[in-house]
């Protein structure tokens, strides 16, 4: 286990330090022309004549230059190389632990996956950070992003969900969803709210005159004993279960990799799937 942690950390430091020496080398080379700038002003100009607008603006471009190159000597990160390589390398350990083949996929690009369960508007922006998934004991597919979902307006910018999105293969033809706020934002289908709990908020496909089964309350309630300060949402549509949980874990990118912090995101995807495996149990 140590050697696996080692050559993974290993690889993954050198891949951070030559992504670090490339940036460092656009750092130089902007700040040997602002030098040569600078140098040219002294040589050309005298007295007085030097702290012209000009000059004052090109100097403190260069002293910005200065300290951004040793910011960045001494605090470089790199999130696309941290999910691309890191991440994965992680999801790839906990496949050989579980004996569970998981894909791992990035960048996912749009919001295909939510669009057709409406939990959240289709018009805000998606950033999934990475999916894994896979085929669980019942041959029933698991999918599971990493989600944040924004929208901006003038210089406001409104986070709508940040967080854990699982999607469940479900054999169920009601439509429905939990939720610890908001509304149903599915096109083509009109839900109405009914009120059986008062710490949810529930609702139903209009006029099916349906009810949401014991089951799923079962999962909601699964997940707030698990993280009861996180908001959950629950969708079903289409043969499908969505289940959103808020940032129940907040560790993202690293610039150094302990062993404590390498076996902390290993338990947190482990803890993933045996979420969605928990949810599966109970609906099924």
């Amino acid at each position: 286990m140590e050697n696996n942690i080692d050559t993974i950390r290993g690889e993954y430091e050198k891949l951070l330090s030559e992504a670090k020496s490339k940036v460092l080398r656009i750092f130089k080379f902007i700040g040997f022309i602002l030098l040569v700038i600078i140098v040219a002003f002294c040589t050309l100009y005298s007295g007085d004549n030097i702290f012209s607008p000009i000059f004052l603006v090109i100097l403190g471009l260069f002293v910005l230059v200065i300290l951004t190159y040793f910011i960045i000597l001494q605090f470089y990160s790199n999130k696309k190389l941290f999910y691309q390589f890191f991440y994965k390398a992680i999801t790839d350990d906990v496949s050989k632990t579980l004996n569970i083949p998981l894909g791992y996929e990035i960048p996912i690009k749009g919001n295909d996956y939510s669009r057709k369960n409406g939990l959240f508007t289709n018009m805000a922006t998606y950033t999934t950070r990475y999916k894994i998934s896979y085929t669980n004991n019942d041959d029933n597919q698991v999918a599971i992003y990493d989600t944040n979902i924004t929208t901006r307006s003038n210089k406001t910018t409104v986070i709508h969900f940040d967080g854990d999105y699982y999607v469940l293969s479900h054999n169920t033809d009601n439509a429905f969803q939990l939720r610890s706020n908001g509304s149903p934002k599915l096109k083509g289908v009109r839900f109405e709210k009914i009120k059986t709990r008062q710490d949810i908020k529930e609702y139903i496909e209009k006029f099916k005159n349906t009810l949401i089964e014991k089951k799923y309350y079962d999962v909601f309630d699964y997940i707030k004993q698990q993280y009861p300060n996180k908001r959950v949402y629950i969708s079903c549509v289409a043969n499908e279960i969505h289940i959103a949980i808020w940032r129940p874990i907040v560790f993202k990118k690293l610039n150094q990799i302990t062993d404590e912090k390498y076996n902390m995101l290993k338990q947190n995807i482990i803890k993933r799937i045996e979420l969605a495996n928990k949810f599966h149990e109970i609906i099924n």
